[in-house]
């Protein structure tokens, strides 16, 4: 009898290994694990939130990655060890936040280039188009705004930028440089001729910007907001970019269950490890 209940034990334990994906290897801190002899049997977070993300750009089922999921009560929530259940849609990619540092000033970026992002501009962009109505109501983001962000993601996606590893890039402009495109501005890709992107929808200069000239231009904007030139293609963009920062930092530093530490330390600015 005794035999028999830690045989049952021995298969209970395999299987629930298994269901929680533990591979035999040696595991990396960009999420990747290899076997003995160097062979990656699992990719990066980046390489795989970005698969991720490609596959929900196409309207596809995401596999092997934690999406944004709602329960009976219609309330979203994530994983452990991720984030962006408050921010995103239903069915949408979430963020690893496993393992990543820095200072407060630093955590975004190194939470983009955890991810396959270019750099935290792109990731607040990112954020934003996959944004729920609530995340959108909450942030004063209008229908017109939002879709002057869509337009420059989708020429995001044509480019090659979004979907793929980029992390190892620092800026922008590296990977337009050789594209026929302004490496300044990126306006070639991210904007119509007259070099500001509308959607026809509102006029830019419209658009007012809390501590900044009304004549300031895009350049301007950019460096006094301290944001990706290449990809200030609009004052519209310029202040969706500039003005979701503190809510994306509230959501990682709230992310995780009631027993989870906090993703950034409010002392510290960092984000802890978890243990071992």
């Amino acid at each position: 009898m005794k035999f028999i209940y830690f045989f049952i034990m021995i298969i209970f334990l395999s299987l629930e290994l298994n269901a929680q994906g533990l591979i035999a290897g040696t595991y990396h801190s960009d999420g990747s694990i290899t076997d003995n002899k160097g062979k990656v049997i699992r990719k990066s977070y980046a390489d795989r939130y970005q698969e991720a993300l490609d596959r929900f750009n196409n309207g596809e089922e995401i596999e092997d990655w934690p999406i944004v999921k709602k329960n009976n009560k219609g309330k979203t929530f994530g994983k452990k060890g991720f984030f962006g259940e408050k921010i995103l849609e239903e069915g949408a990619p979430l963020l690893a936040i496993d393992k990543v540092s820095g200072s407060k000033d630093e955590i975004l970026n190194n939470i983009a280039k955890q991810n396959g992002y270019v750099n935290e501009d792109i990731l607040k962009l990112s954020l934003v188009v996959n944004s729920s109505e609530e995340f959108k109501i909450e942030n004063n983001i209008s229908s017109e705004t939002f879709e002057v962000l869509n337009d420059s993601y989708q020429r995001l996606i044509e480019a090659g930028i979004l979907g793929e590893n980029l992390s190892d890039f620092d800026d922008l402009s590296i990977l337009i440089s050789n594209t026929g495109i302004d490496p300044e501005t990126g306006n070639a890709i991210l904007a119509d001729d007259d070099g500001i992107v509308t959607g026809g929808l509102v006029s830019d200069d419209d658009i007012q910007i809390e501590g900044i000239n009304s004549g300031a231009s895009l350049a301007e904007i950019a460096e006094s907001l301290d944001l990706d030139s290449s990809l200030v293609t609009s004052r519209a963009m310029a202040e969706t970019l500039s003005a979701v920062s503190e809510s994306i930092s509230n959501e990682i530093s709230s992310s995780g269950d009631s027993n989870m530490p906090p993703a950034i330390d409010p002392n510290t600015g960092n984000a802890p490890l978890p243990p071992g």
